[in-house]
């Protein structure tokens, strides 16, 4: 097989379908937040990355992130959190398995912390921008009797103590074989949230960084052959 054929094929090639759902929401930094699933009877993935601080989501970098994140989580979703403990994202992005509580009957709960970024500093009226990627669809690990995110004992920035984090959009997320698509459990109704926009294809904004990888992955390996 020629080297055109091996890139065309690593370019072609799907990733992983290492989540099945992600949604945006605004956090700020320095701040807890509580995370409430289901105990499912399996692990669960979890990828938290910052998109951008500003008035407005940059669909740009919500799309790089996108493009990147099975890579991402294939590689560094090794740390495991459990129930009851905390998950600290010390940087602009982390992921962790989710291990479960050890009473199948109760919730699984999680603290999410929020550092400080030393080198910029939020000014009053921005918000930051966190996507957040799960390994199963939302309707498999959501409860009907508690939101799933929520501020937690003190204040989060602008946000009150104790107060729902809502979603700012989801992705929408197409793996094969996987009937979840936005189908949600319960009273919390996030069919009416709004599909995560696209950057246009004609401003040069998108960038399939997994792709990318891919297909030089698939060159590196046609050189192998030949050598």
């Amino acid at each position: 097989m020629s080297l055109r054929s091996l890139l065309v094929l690593a370019v072609a090639a799907p990733a992983a379908a290492e989540y099945e759902w992600y949604g945006v929401v605004k956090l700020a930094h320095s701040s807890e937040y509580d995370l409430t699933i289901k105990t499912l009877d399996e692990t669960m993935n979890l990828y938290i990355a910052e998109v951008n601080e500003g008035a407005t989501l940059d669909v740009g970098k919500l799309d790089t992130i996108v493009d990147g994140a099975a890579a991402y989580m294939q590689t560094y979703c090794t740390a495991t959190a459990a129930h009851g403990t905390e998950i600290e994202v010390d940087t602009t992005q982390k992921c962790v398995e989710l291990t479960m509580n050890t009473d199948t009957t109760a919730l699984s709960t999680y603290e999410i912390h929020i550092g400080a970024h030393a080198h910029r500093r939020r000014l009053s009226g921005d918000d930051v921008y966190f996507a957040i990627f799960a390994g199963h669809g939302i309707a498999e690990w959501e409860d009907s009797s508690a939101h799933f995110l929520k501020c937690g004992a003190a204040a989060c920035g602008d946000v009150a103590a104790s107060a729902d984090i809502e979603l700012e959009c989801v992705g929408d997320v197409d793996h094969a074989g996987h009937d979840h698509g936005r189908r949600l459990s319960g009273d919390h109704d996030h069919e009416t949230t709004a599909t995560c926009a696209k950057p246009s294809l004609s401003d040069g904004a998108s960038k399939p960084v997994a792709a990318a990888a891919l297909a030089l992955a698939g060159l590196a390996g046609g050189l192998a052959l030949f050598l």
